[in-house]
């Protein structure tokens, strides 16, 4: 005579549906699923920040005086915020140009326009994110995957120029703007 020894941890699984089985002879069973959704989106929490740079143009007095002081604009920064939740999302930066809100016609060797690249930046958990924009072009930047994150967007200035030329007085205006697209 042969003994039969099942481990005590089978009988313990076992149990429940032999139960079940026992009792409820002839069930039968459906079952029902449950799914949804979640849209790919993208948002700009800070969606808006002031660069103040009080002034444009070399003082100093040398032979650069009037001109623009390209280290005036270079390096300055602003942080916005955002996130998307799809995986393929993007980012695309696009410089304007710096320029004078209210002057008519220009004497030679003088501008109203400073151009500079403008450089967005997240920071997922997997490493930094850059797309760039220039004011030299009238088109976004390219756009870059950013996937999903959700952080700080740091918008720094570079490169800026004014080809040598000598800033005519007064405000001046630019921006950046940076657009998050959503992708799944």
């Amino acid at each position: 005579m042969r003994k039969l020894l099942v481990p005590a941890a089978v009988l313990t699984l076992m149990a429940p549906s032999l139960a079940l089985a026992q009792a409820a002879p002839g069930s039968v069973q459906g079952t029902v699923d449950v799914t949804g959704v979640v849209s790919s989106q993208c948002q700009i929490s800070v969606s808006s920040a002031v660069i103040n740079i009080p002034e444009l143009s070399d003082v100093t007095g040398g032979a650069t005086a009037g001109q623009l002081a390209p280290g005036t604009v270079n390096g300055q920064r602003a942080t916005l915020a955002g996130f998307c939740i799809g995986a393929a999302s993007t980012m695309q930066a696009q410089a304007f140009p710096i320029v004078s809100t209210g002057v008519g016609a220009l004497p030679s060797g003088f501008t109203t326009r400073v151009d500079y690249t403008a450089t967005a930046t997240v920071h997922p958990i997997l490493g930094d994110i850059s797309a760039t924009g220039s004011s030299l072009s009238a088109a976004p930047g390219t756009p870059v995957t950013v996937g999903a994150f959700s952080s700080d967007i740091d918008v720094t200035l570079s490169n800026a120029s004014s080809n040598g030329a000598k800033l005519i007085s007064g405000p001046y205006q630019g921006s950046v703007d940076v657009t998050l697209t959503p992708a799944s």
